[in-house]
This record gives C-alpha cells, sequence and structure tokens, in this order.
C-alpha cells in the first residue's frame, strides 16, 4: 500500500482554538527507529510537541513556548483543542526519552489559528455578482484570446 511508504504530518485549522493534525510513518523509519532505541514502535513514547511559533523563523528548537500531548504508537491521528487564537503552530511528532529529551521524527506545516474564519466580507464578494461590461474593441482588432459580450446586437452586427 502507497500510505505504508509514506512519512508526513500534516496539520489543519479547525477553528480558532483547535488544529486537527495527522500523521504516518514508513515501515523503514518504523524499522530504523526501533534499532536506533532498541524498542519495538509499539512500545515507544511517543508525544506531539506543540510549538507556538508566532511571529518567528522556527528552526526547530526557539519557539515562544511548547507542550507536549502524549500519544498511543498506533494512533494516526489527534485534535488539538483549546489552544489560544491569534497564534501560529508547528507540531513535530517524536520520542520522549526516559532522559526528558525530545527526538524529533517529523514536522507538519504551520497553521495559522486566526480568530477570523473565511471572510464573507462583500466587498471581496463583489467581482462574482459584478455586471458583465464589454470592452471596446476595434474592428481590426486581432487576439488570440476569445471576446465574449452579452451585448445581442453587438454580436449579431459581427455576423452582418
Amino acid at each position: 500500500m502507497f500510505i505504508e511508504e509514506l512519512d508526513a504530518c500534516m496539520a489543519s485549522r479547525i477553528n480558532s482554538t483547535t488544529i486537527y493534525v495527522h500523521w504516518t510513518f514508513s515501515k523503514a523509519i518504523k524499522n530504523m527507529i526501533e534499532k536506533l532505541f532498541f524498542t519495538p514502535w509499539d512500545k515507544l513514547d511517543l508525544v506531539l510537541c506543540v510549538y507556538d511559533v508566532t511571529g518567528l523563523y522556527f528552526n526547530g528548537h526557539e519557539s515562544n513556548r511548547y507542550v507536549f500531548f502524549p500519544i498511543n504508537p498506533i494512533q494516526t491521528s489527534l485534535f488539538i483543542e483549546k489552544l489560544d487564537s491569534n497564534c501560529t503552530y508547528i507540531i513535530d511528532i517524536g520520542i520522549h526519552s526516559e532522559h526528558g529529551s525530545f527526538f524529533a521524527l517529523n514536522r507538519s506545516n504551520r497553521v495559522n489559528l486566526n480568530q477570523q474564519s473565511c471572510s464573507s466580507n462583500k466587498s471581496e464578494l463583489d467581482w462574482i455578482t459584478a455586471p458583465l461590461t464589454s470592452m471596446n474593441l476595434e474592428s481590426d482588432s486581432f487576439s488570440t484570446y476569445s471576446y465574449y459580450s452579452n451585448d445581442l446586437d453587438k454580436v449579431k452586427k459581427q455576423y452582418e
């Protein structure tokens, strides 16, 4: 199966305080991690590390703050709720070692949790409802593009 060969972590904004994150790991990565940590995949202490990267160029180390969410090794998704709105987040999935260190395996895309949902501002949608206007083309003009008009009289004159 294709999904078994994919290493991915995708995050999506659900609303101004919730992110949905989904991840997959290939068999090759799972095998490599098992050998590196001398632990079967299903026994690893996997966590999601949610970084607040608002206003930062995130290099993997510096963030405004972060929080860990423990996950089950067979789990492939999670809704992360009650986050601060108007912040930007990046999520790493990785291993939390017994010594307290974090070993990142995969990183998500940036997700901005702005307060406003998709815009329904009328001025931004005016182009949809604006009446068609005709262009004033000269009769000897030539173009490889099509010209459409909703003025039936002009169209009839063209074929006379």
